[in-house]
């Protein structure tokens, strides 16, 4: 594995696994859907976001227009007087109820503007799609939580937030992943030159 020097550079590697990881593992389903248009809704692989969704990928309900998704983010990064680069990194899933059977579809709520409702009948109700998204969401975030545990990157502790109970976005949902990664720079690293600085500056005006 090649040698990270710098906070993006992790994020990236990390990004890079888990799409390899992604590509290769044999998703079981749920309601990994790609869209939560469901006349289009079908199973697919997540995508990942790198350092952040951009507010170009984020629809109206404020979530990735891509789901199921994973966003890598860097949440702190400390360079310590021994030269240690300490990363704090968090990762945002993002899942969708979708539907393509009539008995399981979500509609907007025409009396609270940017909420859904599932059309209830002797099939399926909101309780159960609200119940199996969930679910969903715990196994899709556990599940990285393994692939992540599993990579070369020697990660720290790795800590799940489950989804707010009360589904507050739903049919959308969210959790979170927290994990640390941590590396002694080389000393030629930590002790650029004032020439070295201003020559990376220069290059970059």
């Amino acid at each position: 594995m090649e040698t990270l020097f710098d906070a993006t550079s992790v994020i990236h590697a990390i990004c890079n696994y888990l799409e390899t990881a992604f590509q290769q593992y044999k998703w079981s389903g749920f309601l990994f859907k790609t869209t939560d248009n469901t006349a289009e809704a079908k199973l697919a692989t997540p995508r990942v976001y790198r350092l952040v969704c951009p507010p170009d990928e984020i629809n109206e309900s404020g979530f990735p227009v891509c789901v199921p998704s994973v966003t890598v983010m860097l949440s702190s990064s400390t360079l310590s007087t021994a030269g240690e680069m300490s990363l704090r990194i968090e990762l945002h899933t993002a899942l969708v109820s979708p539907s393509v059977a009539d008995a399981e579809k979500a509609v907007p709520d025409p009396e609270h503007e940017g909420q859904y409702v599932i059309d209830e009948n002797t099939e399926y109700t909101r309780e159960n799609a609200q119940r199996e998204l969930y679910q969903s969401c715990i196994l899709f975030t556990s599940r990285i939580a393994r692939i992540l545990r599993a990579s070369p990157f020697s990660l720290g502790d790795i800590s799940i937030t489950p989804p707010e109970p009360s589904l507050p976005d739903f049919p959308f949902i969210t959790s979170r992943i927290d994990t640390s990664y941590a590396q002694v720079l080389p000393k030629a690293v930590c002790t650029e030159t004032e020439t070295d600085i201003n020559t990376f500056i220069n290059e970059w005006l």
